[in-house]
């Protein structure tokens, strides 16, 4: 499935279990494709809070980008089912106007 969306709405988030030993060399233990953001304390809270900001501004999202492309989509839907420009091309009769659909 290919995804139109910008790429700043499309991102995944991973989790990396990092252990250090008495070196302070890392280790990775595993990488969870779908950590959990379930906070169980008010510091877990912070840090995953801190976490989602920083990774949502370092995508450079913004709160009405989501909804500004669903609004482009739209109306490039509508424009497909409403143009005018297609000669001899028949669409169905809900693809029509409610205006210009025939008063029985």
């Amino acid at each position: 499935c290919t995804c139109t969306c910008p790429s700043s709405l499309c991102f995944e988030l991973l989790g990396f279990d990092v252990m250090f030993d008495d070196a302070l060399q890392p280790w990775l233990l595993e990488v969870n494709h779908s950590p959990s953001f379930t906070c169980d304390s008010r510091l877990d809270k912070q840090i995953k809070s801190a976490l989602l900001l920083d990774t949502l501004t370092a995508l450079g999202q913004r709160p009405d980008a989501r909804r500004a492309h669903f609004e482009s989509e739209q109306r490039a839907v509508n424009d497909r089912l409403y143009s005018a420009s297609l000669p001899n091309v028949r669409r169905p009769l809900s693809a029509v106007p409610k205006s210009r659909q025939l008063q029985a």
